[in-house]
């Protein structure tokens, strides 16, 4: 009777996974909502599920070589015309045949090589629709979450005026000489712009999480007990955006509603934060793929993915000074409506 209840319960358990995804169909979904009395039990078991999936999500998608379709069609066209097959065994017939057939000692069926082309099609199919379209879902995810994060760290810069008096945070000015990159060389002391933005982390503004950008993977917020033993964050890996470049301090007021906060990380520096040419650096941020975009936060709150770095004020480049072409991580800005996001 127990052996009986347990395969029930498995039996139910798979049901019940299948009308929750949206595979069952019209019978399995009728045997499932007669299983539960009424429709807030469906519910929480539904919820239960749900909840038994959610690690799923962190699992990354499995990228295909780039070569499987080639690699597919090249061992088709090394394999014969078809496999091998058993020696025909004499015929049997009545019950001893019937146990052949069960037990798959009857023979096996010829598998054709056009069968074998239709298998990797079918393969082809998979790999070109599916696998790029859960990718694209993906990387749409990753660009909400990020947009979530800015809106974070806006609200962040908010609350902070709220309470200094419309003071935006700021940890005091950049020497002449200092650069905001990391230089090689380390001939040229660096001072970080983040540091300034760090005031909200460490005044409780904003959560360090807030920070790690959801598409970089090498993005990690900084532990919340380890904020308050440092004045900046610690590793390029805390921070994977970029903000307003800080010169003096300033007001909320001074800031025009479409004036840029922060946005992802610019391409003008390379993974380890070292400046590139602007000629070989791509217009947008990589962060969310090749040159595909950037999100911003501005001074009014919104938050907004743009195809373009030109979002400023008056169309300007968040990335980039007004007649710079080659950068050190000397560079100021000279204008007030020059909008410069740096690290």
């Amino acid at each position: 009777m127990a052996d009986a209840k347990d395969k029930q319960r498995q039996e139910l358990s798979a049901d019940l996974l299948g009308y929750h995804l949206g595979l069952a169909d019209e019978q399995t979904r009728a045997r499932v909502e007669a299983a539960f009395a009424d429709a807030r039990q469906l519910a929480a078991a539904r919820s239960a599920v749900q909840k038994a999936l959610a690690p799923l999500k962190a699992v990354p998608p499995p990228v295909p070589p780039a070569d499987l379709v080639a690699r597919i069609l090249s061992r088709v066209a090394e394999a014969k015309n078809t496999l091998p097959m058993q020696k025909p065994r004499k015929l049997r017939w009545g019950r001893a045949a019937a146990a052949d057939a069960a037990r798959g000692t009857a023979g096996r069926p010829v598998l054709a090589m056009r069968e074998i082309v239709g298998l990797a099609a079918a393969i082809l199919i998979f790999v070109g629709i599916f696998v790029p379209g859960y990718q694209t879902a993906r990387s749409a995810a990753q660009r909400i979450a990020c947009a979530d994060h800015l809106r974070m760290i806006g609200n962040g810069y908010t609350s902070y005026a709220e309470m200094y008096g419309s003071e935006w945070p700021f940890a005091g000015a950049v020497p002449t000489r200092a650069s905001w990159a990391a230089t090689p060389d380390r001939t040229t002391p660096q001072v970080s712009n983040s540091r300034h933005v760090y005031i909200l982390v460490r005044g409780h503004f904003t959560p360090p999480e807030a920070f790690a950008c959801p598409a970089r993977p090498d993005d990690a917020p900084l532990p919340p007990d380890a904020v308050q033993h440092f004045d900046d964050f610690p590793g390029l890996q805390n921070n994977g955006y970029s903000t307003t470049f800080v010169i003096r301090p300033s007001r909320r007021d001074e800031f025009e509603p479409n004036a840029p906060l922060a946005a992802d990380m610019t391409p003008l520096l390379d993974p380890l934060h070292r400046i590139v040419s602007a000629a070989a650096a791509s217009l947008n941020s990589d962060s969310h793929g090749k040159s595909k975009g950037q999100n911003v936060i501005r001074a009014d709150l919104s938050a907004q993915f743009f195809r373009t770095p030109r979002v400023g004020v008056d169309d300007d480049d968040i990335y980039r000074l007004i007649g710079v072409e080659q950068y050190t991580g000397l560079e100021r800005p000279t204008l007030k409506s020059d909008a410069f996001l740096v690290p």
